[in-house]
């Protein structure tokens, strides 16, 4: 088909096609779905106050200059438009200045105030409206093309296919939703004829997106093995004593998240679901009770932590949970001694380990199971894709459960996790208070210490984080080295002051951590490491220095970090930054401690590929559509491709037309 042809088979000189590598331009249609950035508008505007205008009027007074600052000037004349007077004002557009004569017609691109009747002209141009009148596409080109010279070229290629690009969505859909034909679609979202036909040509491309995705994460869905012998034969009755045993009820959530889990085990085909819990949800919990699911059908589980501090603290709370069962759990890390080390490799391939928790050590190649059934990745996005990949083909067809304690909004999670299953958990503990959280324009501690002494003497512990290891000579921030030394100062001997941070081997690390977690220290002086899974329940106060330099999504996890035992814990988010939107966001996360309504918010500032990262989130490039703005489209376009594959005649036909644009246009995902 044409549009997978190079560039280079058409008339473009070495230069231009040098410019399109640049951009990342091979084929016609690398150029066809390079979509607008942003669109310059030019359409006649009425005027209302503090908003864009664009009219067309005449010049009824001298036009005067005035110089201010040195050389920066403004131009300023007034005109008549619908006969009324008002005043115009232009800035640093000294040479327009004999241009403009009293009597001509201009038309001016601005921002009217009523108050002043003024307008601040951006632009004015030296003709009718009519003119120029129009919608202005604008390409993101990176310095390489002008917009003028690029759009030239695209207009070339289009008009030279137009008629020619075959329809992706069939007739019966284009008509259901009046969506345009793809010819005018193209040509509209780069050359529209109207706001309306942009509008049109906007929804047809986003919707075509979306049911080509959509198309690709139900086939993979279609392909998974299926067997009856993959169907898992579990004792409820003994799952059901072993959550009594507990010393707590379930909440709602993990009750709900383990049926989806049990109802999987049961299927004839494997597992691959990923659980989103909001933190202290309890998903290490859920991880614990499916992996003994699958200890009672007879198959060994391996739990994969990111750091070893955590694959330790998981370590301890299986044995905790696992106590009056007979379920053997080992740990292995790159601490883990030589001998001993030997001795669980030999029992877990003899199979004599039924669960096996670890850090990056379980990748090794001497790692061998007897029979592994299942794998538990605790956050996942820590681990690449070929990690995963390497885990599970240590046993066949092996059940995958994914956690996660980043939220992510369930729009986003239908799209960047379309091909797998997503459970969600938002319910804290029933024993958890809501923690208490404060926003404070100031990067001092110092009103915080009566609190501080409070807190201490009933015997509680505290966090505190900074940004950076040590000072910056281009950066304003606190550091943990200069923290820790001014609060021992301050606190003397009174009590015990712990430092950790990056640069410090594991076993420092692990041996400052669990030393935090005895109580031999009262405060913990720290960077961001602590981000992930530290559950210390007497924790109950983190303060965050410089807050403004840690993501919403970083400073939800660290507010997690304390109150997570019976008492009541607090967060304080320390910043002088005077940024109105980093004020915005401050405020907002010391408003709510719903990590759902964080991970919206979040999504809606920067965008899902910043929010997640594209590379380890698995989220898909659109070129035009948007899994957030635009969820009702997403929505609808899924169910039509539901319905599209299930009829298994008109989709082979289709498919068979069409096999090369949907492999071309095709968006995978990790």
């Amino acid at each position: 088909m044409i549009l997978y042809n190079k560039l280079s088979e058409f008339k473009f000189t070495t230069k231009q096609l040098e410019l399109f590598d640049k951009l990342g331009l091979i084929t016609i249609n690398d150029l066809l779905t390079k979509y607008p950035s942003r669109y310059n508008f030019v359409l006649e505007t009425t005027l209302n106050d503090n908003e864009k205008v664009v009219i067309e009027a005449k010049i009824v007074s001298d036009v005067k200059i005035s110089y201010f600052q040195g050389k920066k000037n403004r131009i300023y004349f007034d005109i008549n438009y619908q006969n009324e007077i008002i005043k115009v004002v232009i800035f640093n557009r000294a040479f327009m200045l004999n241009n403009l004569k009293n009597s001509s017609t201009i038309t001016i691109l601005g921002t009217y105030t009523k108050k002043n009747n003024t307008i601040v002209a951006t632009e004015i141009k030296l003709t009718q409206l009519s003119a120029i009148q129009g919608i202005y596409p604008v390409y993101a080109l990176n310095g390489n093309y002008k917009n003028g010279t690029y759009l030239k070229m695209l207009k070339k290629i289009l008009d030279q296919l137009y008629s020619h690009i075959p329809n992706i969505i069939n007739s019966d859909l284009l008509k259901k939703y009046q969506l345009l034909d793809r010819n005018d679609a193209l040509m509209n979202i780069h050359f529209p004829i109207n706001e309306n036909m942009l509008m049109q040509a906007n929804r047809t491309l986003i919707y075509e997106e979306f049911f080509i995705f959509a198309i690709h994460s139900i086939i993979a869905q279609k392909q998974r093995v299926v067997a009856d012998n993959l169907r898992k034969d579990i004792n409820i009755n003994d799952v059901t004593s072993l959550t009594k045993e507990l010393n707590y009820t379930l909440t709602n959530d993990q009750r709900k998240v383990l049926n989806e889990i049990y109802l999987d085990f049961k299927a004839p085909h494997s597992m691959n679901r990923l659980l989103l819990a909001d933190v202290g949800s309890g998903k290490t919990l859920v991880g614990l009770i499916a992996a003994y699911m699958i200890y009672q059908a007879g198959y060994q589980s391996a739990f994969m932590a990111p750091t070893t501090i955590l694959a330790q603290q998981h370590y301890q709370s299986a044995l905790a949970i696992f106590n009056n069962f007979e379920i053997n759990v080992a740990l292995l890390t790159s601490n883990t001694n030589t001998l001993e080390r030997e001795q669980i490799l030999n029992d877990l391939k003899k199979g004599k380990i039924d669960l096996i928790i670890g850090t990056h050590a379980l990748y090794q190649d001497d790692v061998v199971f007897k029979k592994l059934g299942f794998v538990i990745y605790d956050e996942q996005q820590r681990f690449g894709v070929k990690q995963r990949r390497q885990l599970k083909e240590k046993g066949s067809e092996v059940e995958q459960l994914m956690l996660s304690a980043t939220p992510i909004p369930r729009t986003l999670a239908q799209v960047a996790y379309a091909s797998i299953q997503v459970s969600y958990m938002k319910e804290a503990l029933p024993f958890k208070k809501t923690i208490k959280s404060y926003y404070y324009q100031s990067n001092t501690i110092k009103p915080f210490y009566d609190k501080m002494i409070s807190l201490l003497e009933k015997k509680q512990q505290i966090f505190i984080v900074t940004p950076l290891i040590e000072e910056s000579e281009t950066m304003d921030m606190k550091n943990v080295n200069d923290v820790y030394e001014n609060i021992k100062k301050h606190f003397k001997d009174q009590y015990k002051i712990g430092l950790i941070h990056g640069r410090l081997d594991n076993e420092a690390k692990a041996q400052t951590m669990n030393s935090f977690l005895q109580h031999e220290y009262d405060i913990l002086v720290a960077t961001s490491l602590i981000e992930v899974g530290i559950s210390i329940d007497n924790a109950n106060c983190i303060i965050i220095y410089d807050a403004h330099r840690f993501g919403l999504s970083q400073l939800h996890q660290l507010r997690g970090r304390v109150g997570r035992g019976k008492q009541q814990g607090y967060c304080v988010f320390l910043s002088s930054s005077k940024d109105e939107e980093t004020i915005k966001k401050l405020e907002f996360i010391a408003s709510t401690n719903d990590g759902f309504k964080i991970a919206e918010y979040d999504l809606m500032m920067r965008g899902p590929g910043d929010v997640l990262g594209v590379k380890q989130s698995g989220i898909p490039s659109f070129n035009i559509a948007n899994p957030f703005k635009d969820e009702k489209i997403y929505q609808i376009a899924y169910q039509d491709a539901l319905t599209f594959v299930n009829n298994r005649e008109q989709f082979k036909k289709w498919y068979s037309l069409n096999k090369e644009t949907i492999n071309n246009l095709a968006l995978s995902i990790d």
